[in-house]
Order: structure tokens, then sequence, then C-alpha cells
């Protein structure tokens, strides 16, 4: 019996270590045109942004990080507000610009695999977006 408690356990220890520990959020900005390489802060989605969408220059304009699972508290990202309640794997994420709605979802977040979500109009040009991604055991400022 004890070895069927301490096998538990250590499935429910592994299992939590496993998850995200954190949430990192970067707001990021598309921009037609080359660029030089990756953004310093987006060496590890560089590649799938410039597969996926329509933009040859992606630049961070700010990020934040947050602890999973997400405390609802309200985060100022650049000119967002953002807001992230729930754990990774039913994660509610509401953006908010000038005290309206522009982002509004619920999802399942894999760890290392970044979510991208936007395409919002930018008066400096371009497109914005929001790149949110589960990391387990580092955290990035």
């Amino acid at each position: 019996m004890k070895k069927i408690v301490l096998s538990v356990l250590l499935l429910l220890v592994a299992g939590a270590v496993a998850a995200g520990e954190s949430l990192t959020v970067r707001l990021v900005r598309a921009r037609q045109g080359k660029s030089d390489g990756p953004s310093p802060g987006l060496e590890d989605v560089a590649p799938a942004l410039e597969r996926n969408l329509a933009y040859g220059n992606f630049r961070v304009v700010a990020s934040a990080t947050l602890p999973l699972p997400a405390d609802g508290s309200q985060r100022r990202i650049g000119a967002y507000d953002v807001v992230c309640s729930g754990p990774q794997d039913d994660l509610a994420i509401e953006v908010t610009a000038g005290g309206r709605p522009v982002i509004r979802t619920r999802v399942v977040l894999r760890d290392g695999k970044p979510l991208i979500v936007g395409g919002l109009g930018s008066a400096e040009g371009g497109r914005m977006m929001f790149v949110f991604e589960s990391v387990a055991g580092r955290s990035r400022r």
C-alpha cells in the first residue's frame, strides 16, 4: 500500500513539474520588409512568425511574465491592458485598448508551443500581435 501511495505521489509531482510555471506575454509589431535577423526576445518564435505571417519584420514592443495558474490581475503591456486567468489548460485571455475589449478568448497552452493572437492595427504602421507562451522553469522579462 505504501508503494502505491508513493508511486501516485511521484506521478503527481512529475505532472506538476511538467506543467508551465510561468506565462510570457510578448507584444510584437509586424511590418512589411526585410529584417536583419530576429528581434531580441523573438529568437525562439521568429521562424514560426516568418513562416506563417505575411510580414518580414517583427519587433518586441513590450513583454511581461505572469505566474501560472494566472491570477486574473491586470497587466499593462504596451498600450494594452491584458488579463489572464486560470491554468494553462483552460486559460482565459482578455486584451483591452482604451477600455474596449479587442481580444477575448479561452485557450489551451502547451509548454514551449507559442500562441500568436492579434492582427490589431497600429498607428505606427504594420500589425500588433501577442505571443503567449507557457514556460517551464525559466522566465523572460
